[in-house]
């Protein structure tokens, strides 16, 4: 992924709204648990979960229970 797409993907999920981007997230987590069993997306998590407030992580958590 290039800066340009990079923007790109950035300005977009940036209108989505919370519900909207768990959507977007559940979506992304059950293609990437097809193609590898989820270890890459769990990588991501684990990366970003510091930047995460207390409500984003129980969400996230929760997000994460139901894709499985």
């Amino acid at each position: 992924m290039n800066e340009k797409d990079l923007k790109a993907t950035i300005e977009s999920y940036s209108k989505l709204s919370n519900d909207q981007l768990m959507i977007e997230f559940a979506k992304h987590m059950s293609l990437q648990k097809q193609k590898d069993g989820g270890a890459s997306m769990r990588k991501t998590i684990e990366r970003i979960k510091p930047f995460l407030n207390a409500e984003q992580r129980a969400r996230l958590e929760k997000v994460l229970k139901d894709a499985e």
